[in-house]
């Protein structure tokens, strides 16, 4: 799991010998948000995605690795294959090129004391597995197989977190049905936030972005609730009174689209 201080702050960061980049809104503006999405989710495929899709064999599916389904459809469609190599320059600066089936790239060493200067890297399946999970993070997208390192050190903690969780995924079903794009996050946090305007949102990355928009939605949660206290009875205005703007918060809010 990418550490969240590295997700906040914006840098690069390091997965065994590649360089994994966070894209700026400014870079997606660029290149165009829904190229953009094409680029990332394609690194994210999944068999779950596929299922009903009567262009797949679905007993195949059935039985393939996520990764055995990613080099089979690098083998079958050639637009994928040039999609994923756009999507890993994009995230990692490299410029990866098939070699048979597989794809490699000569990444430069980091090591002072190598007399190679240039490393040999695959995209065989581990590395692909922790790009995924970082590419999701990246994306705030949440990652099934990292659930953060978040332990509620007691009850009161525990259920504090359950309460935002479910709040979080109403907000979600909210916006899907709304049919909220990155554009209108954009809007909304740069009108909404003390800081940050339209003309210098662009400079934030996607996670960026995204806790910007969770902290606004929860603190004006927090505070619709503390105006309802007084027409509440006694157990609801205790619930409300327990909870608090300052929390953590997580991707979880955004369960990721299939």
């Amino acid at each position: 799991m990418v550490s969240h201080m590295r997700l906040l702050s914006g840098s690069p960061f390091k997965l065994d010998n590649i360089t994994v980049y966070q894209p700026t809104l400014r870079d997606i503006d660029n290149m165009g948000d829904d190229f953009y999405n094409t680029l990332f989710r394609t690194l994210l495929v999944d068999k779950e995605a596929l299922k009903g899709n009567e262009n797949y064999n679905q007993e195949v599916l059935g039985v393939v690795s996520e990764f055995e389904l990613f080099m089979e459809l690098n083998k079958q469609d050639d637009m994928f294959r040039e999609t994923v190599k756009q999507s890993l320059l994009l995230f990692t600066g490299e410029e990866f090129f098939y070699d048979g089936d597989y794809l490699k790239a000569f990444v430069k060493s980091d090591d002072p004391n190598s007399e190679e200067l240039n490393i040999e890297v695959y995209l065989d399946e581990n590395l692909l597995e922790q790009l995924r999970s970082a590419i999701k993070q990246i994306n705030y997208v949440p990652d099934q197989n990292s659930n953060g390192s978040f332990n509620p050190a007691n009850d009161k903690a525990k259920a504090l977190k359950e309460r935002l969780e479910k709040t979080k995924q109403k907000v979600k079903e909210d916006n899907k049905e709304e049919n909220i794009r990155l554009s209108d996050i954009v809007s909304i946090v740069s009108n909404y936030s003390n800081d940050l305007n339209i003309l210098n949102v662009w400079d934030l990355t996607v996670f960026q972005l995204y806790e910007c928009y969770v902290r606004i939605l929860v603190w004006d949660d927090y505070h619709i609730g503390q105006q309802h206290v007084p027409h509440m009875d006694e157990k609801s205005q205790k619930e409300v009174r327990k909870s608090h703007w300052v929390k953590k918060v997580s991707p979880n809010i955004f369960k990721e689209e299939k």
